[in-house]
């Protein structure tokens, strides 16, 4: 049998604004990642982190898109990831907006993961919420975001989404 777990650390107390981001209150490797050990050493190897925030959450998730960014950028010269929708845009964006270097921005281009087949205009329009926080006040493109082609019957925006 597997030797016992230890017990979750207890949570911190949220750090005031001015501080830096906290560490994660607890944070291991995810076993099972295709391509790694579960080790946290093998590229895209995933590590699970608890922060005591969602200050030290957002922090440290712009950090780690950053990072990605800047290593995609260098090596491919464009960034593409997948974001969602729901509360991520809220709590993402701000600091996105201000530690994002502006003259990358342009080689971004973000792929909505979890779009509904709704209007752009719609309140539950993920691409919606990400143009309206991030996507506009960054000065990006339309064209940098491919979210779901609400105008089409949902079977041909998704083969429209998949070819994108």
């Amino acid at each position: 049998p597997p030797p016992p777990q230890p017990a979750p650390a207890a949570p911190a107390a949220p750090a005031p604004a001015s501080a830096p981001a906290p560490a994660p209150v607890s944070s291991s490797p995810a076993a099972g990642v295709a391509g790694g050990a579960g080790d946290g050493t093998a590229r895209g190897a995933r590590t699970r982190e608890v922060f005591a925030s969602p200050d030290g959450l957002a922090t440290r998730a712009v950090a780690l898109l950053l990072e990605a960014a800047a290593a995609a950028i260098a090596e491919r010269g464009v960034f593409v990831v997948a974001v969602s929708g729901g509360s991520i845009p809220a709590l993402l964006a701000p600091e996105l907006l201000a530690a994002a270097p502006r003259d990358q921005l342009s080689r971004w281009r973000l792929f909505l993961a979890d779009e509904r087949h709704v209007a752009e205009s719609h309140p539950d329009s993920s691409l919606g919420e990400w143009r309206r926080r991030f996507l506009e006040p960054a000065g990006m493109g339309s064209a940098q975001a491919v979210g779901v082609a609400a105008a089409l019957p949902l079977p041909q925006a998704a083969e429209l989404y998949e070819e994108k």
